[in-house]
């Protein structure tokens, strides 16, 4: 590759993640805004219940993804034939994972003791069907690191789900107004993924030899990157219950708003763009390098100074009530600071094609990390379960070094 092709390509990733970088912003934005209206109107136990629902969900649905962006990806020649064995894959595990959150809403209810799970989980289990839906040719515009229209679509989602959850939680009061704008958003982003480009998908298995024999590792990869992220909330609120599960679960998304908004644009960027670099390693590898090297200079510091205002940011944000956040935020946003840094990692393997080195390393760092954090809030409570969230991300710091 040439210096004005490497200029070239830079600037196209730029371009890329600064979309992403102003729809993620609006989003969390949004969502922040979303998040201060609601928390004066309900309690953190509802919180609490909202996030094991919500957790149950998005636990099945990382499992099952098999990964169709980064398909779309990686196939740069796909065709009808592709695209619509990827949606249809799709589908099918968008009605599996409904049906498994109908037939496990009753043992869950039973588990924690609280019959409200019984409807929540019914009523959710078409959030994963709907969402499974998406028009697979959407992606070429990730591809092609063109994000002026997913910024469209995620706005438009954002602000859809935060108008009906504001507005149902100011007249009723209720947890329902969180789920009814989850749906909201969900039906929006749906739509217009096919009012953005006009493809028509059919049921076809034709090609799913050759789908997943690159998406099996990234499914498989995926399903323990869930369960690593999402675990804690159940665990929690069948040991300390749903107070502390709210707590933490709230403070868990205000200790990502440093990192989320700044990381994961730019290493969805540069993903497409290592995608382009398939026959070019040494290019490759600069790019990865390029990309750590930027992580560090902006979302570490940026991620510390976040930890070390978390006392008064908070109760600021939150209001009083919420102290079970605080130590969230203190904790574990500095080890998320630290781990972006080695972010580009997962996109260079994935773009490589060595999905499976990307399988093991999660494997690895499932096996420790769950039973450590069941075990040492067992023992310790609230704060043994955050300080071992925050450590467990130096491990896998560790293992992407290795």
């Amino acid at each position: 590759m040439t210096d004005s092709q490497g200029r070239t390509l830079q600037s196209r990733i730029a371009r890329g993640a600064s979309w992403i970088v102003a729809g993620r912003f609006t989003m969390r934005a949004l969502g922040l805004l979303n998040t201060l209206i609601v928390a004066r109107l309900l309690a953190p136990a509802d919180f609490g219940l909202i996030a094991v629902a919500v957790t149950a969900v998005q636990i099945l649905q990382g499992m099952s993804d098999f990964g169709v962006a980064q398909a779309v990806v990686r196939f740069r020649d796909a065709g009808r034939a592709e695209y619509d064995t990827m949606f249809t894959l799709s589908a099918i595990r968008g009605v599996l994972v409904a049906v498994l959150l109908l037939l496990i809403a009753w043992p869950v209810s039973v588990l924690l003791g609280d019959e409200r799970y019984v409807a929540l989980l019914m009523v959710v289990a078409a959030m994963p069907l709907l969402e499974s839906l998406t028009n697979p040719r959407f992606f070429e515009f990730e591809r092609d690191l063109d994000f002026r229209r997913e910024f469209v679509m995620l706005a438009a989602n954002k602000v859809l789900s935060v108008a009906v959850s504001v507005t149902l939680a100011i007249l009723y009061e209720t947890y329902w107004a969180l789920i009814a704008g989850l749906f909201a958003g969900t039906l929006a982003q749906l739509v217009l993924s096919y009012v953005f480009i006009g493809y028509r998908p059919r049921l076809s298995l034709s090609e799913h030899r050759k789908v997943l024999d690159f998406s099996g590792w990234v499914a498989a990869a995926g399903a323990l990157v869930t369960l690593n992220l999402k675990l804690d909330s159940i665990i929690l609120a069948k040991l300390l219950g749903k107070a502390p599960t709210g707590g933490y679960y709230v403070g868990l998304q205000l200790a990502q708003l440093p990192t989320n908004e700044l990381a994961i644009p730019l290493a969805r960027a540069i993903y497409p763009g290592l995608s382009e670099l398939q026959e070019d390693p040494e290019a490759m590898r600069r790019a990865c390098l390029g990309g750590a090297e930027a992580m560090a200079a902006i979302v570490a510091p940026i991620a510390f100074g976040m930890a070390f205002i978390a006392g008064d940011f908070v109760p600021l944000v939150l209001g009083p009530g919420w102290d079970f956040a605080i130590p969230v935020v203190q904790w574990v946003t500095p080890a998320i600071g630290l781990y972006f840094i080695t972010m580009p990692v997962q996109p260079y393997v994935i773009a490589k094609g060595r999905t499976k080195l990307l399988f093991w390393r999660e494997f690895w760092y499932f096996f420790i990390r769950v039973p450590l954090f069941i075990a040492v809030t067992m023992i310790f409570g609230f704060m043994g379960a955050v300080i071992a969230r925050s450590l467990s991300g130096l491990f896998q710091i560790a293992l992407n070094l290795e």
